[in-house]
């Protein structure tokens, strides 16, 4: 693992691959940079080895328009390589100008096949913006444009110079303001995936081609330094010297141990041996609060058993009294009735013993009447 002090301080003092204006022949490409200055003022410019010098002002045309062409003579064994890239990357976002400069390829490849191609990019910076700030850093061109004489004008933010005399803003524990860039650049297509433990992150770095550069690991560091301006600091490592002072890995496991993937391994199976004891730890005190509530919840259906017996015991015996009263009701009743029944049949034998003397009288009343008149009759 790599402490960010120790990146920082392997980019500054890395003299050897800091990497070098394309203007080189890089696999057979060659490119010429033109500046046309078409605004009321002269300009300076400063390239990434730091030169810098004065661009007079063309009276005509005025156009308020500062303009860097870049000119590119492609032979034809380059043709393919850039066939590949344009596939690769030009569809993305970020590679606008790879766009325009594969439209100005095609342009031209249609009809030139197996001839050299020249092809023409421009950068324009408008008057106004440079009246606006004065001095820019333009990133897709890799120069400084700047209103003020080259004695005033400050270094190039990716030239060596400006790397040595950066100030890195840092505490005990942190570094602020910084910005890490890590690309692995493989043209022969021979090396894997890599991993770097950076900034307590693993971070992952895919193999890429880039015709414009050598193969190997490019570092950049880009922070601000005292007034606020931007200065970088940038480096190639190959592909040896970046596992071995980078500590570059072949898998995210050994990133993170350092390559000790052994006591890596140990560490992981201690660590899950402790999360295996807090789990059984857990898991028994769940035990005791399940055993504990099961006893609870025991204890409470015997005072609900309890309870029910109870009031089953109430309602038997209230069951008991209530069909003791019930009887008492039905005896009552049938006394009743019975009372009834005998008052009401005394009452018929009184009726007919009436009936029977009332016809007795009449029938002594008649007869006597009857006595009476033949009596009268004789006299």
């Amino acid at each position: 693992m790599i402490e960010i002090e120790h990146l920082i301080g392997l980019v500054r003092n890395k003299t050897v691959g800091i990497r070098e204006t394309p203007d080189k022949n890089i696999d057979g490409i060659r490119r010429r940079t033109v500046y046309i200055n078409q605004t009321r003022w002269a300009l300076t410019v400063v390239d990434r080895n730091n030169i810098k010098h004065r661009i007079s002002n063309s009276p005509t045309p005025y156009t308020q328009e500062f303009i860097i062409r870049d000119e590119y003579l492609v032979p034809p064994s380059a043709f393919s390589d850039l066939q590949r890239l344009f596939l690769e990357k030009a569809n993305d976002s970020e590679y606008a100008d790879l766009r325009v400069f594969q439209e100005a390829f095609y342009k031209q490849y249609e009809e030139r096949k197996f001839t050299p191609l020249t092809l023409t990019l421009d950068c324009v910076v408008t008057e106004a913006r440079l009246k606006e700030y004065r001095t820019l850093y333009i990133a897709n061109r890799d120069v400084m444009i700047s209103l003020e004489p080259p004695g005033i004008v400050p270094d190039h933010p990716y030239s060596y110079a400006a790397i040595i005399q950066g100030r890195y803003m840092e505490s005990a524990n942190t570094v602020h303001g910084l910005t890490f860039s890590i690309e692995l650049i493989d043209n022969e297509q021979q090396v894997s995936d890599r991993y770097i433990y950076l900034a307590k992150q693993v971070f992952h770095l895919r193999p890429q081609r880039d015709i414009l550069r050598a193969s190997g690991v490019y570092v950049g560091i880009t922070e601000q330094d005292a007034h606020g301006h931007p200065t970088v600091s940038t480096a190639c490592f190959s592909l040896e010297e970046a596992e071995e002072k980078l500590g570059l890995f072949k898998t995210r496991e050994e990133a993170l141990s350092g390559g000790d993937v052994k006591s890596l391994r140990q560490e992981h199976v201690a660590e899950l041996n402790h999360q295996h004891s807090l789990r059984q730890l857990e898991l028994k005190q769940v035990e005791q609060q399940l055993k504990e509530e099961a006893e609870r919840m025991k204890v409470e259906q015997l005072e609900r058993d309890m309870k029910a017996k109870e009031e089953q015991t109430k309602w038997e015996q209230e069951k008991i009294r209530m069909d003791a009263e019930m009887q008492r009701m039905k005896a009552r009743m049938e006394e009743e009735r019975m009372r009834r029944e005998s008052h009401y049949e005394q009452r018929s034998y009184e009726r007919k013993d009436e009936h029977e003397w009332f016809k007795f009288v009449s029938a002594a009343l008649v007869a006597s009447l009857g006595i009476v008149a033949i009596i009268m009759k004789k006299s």
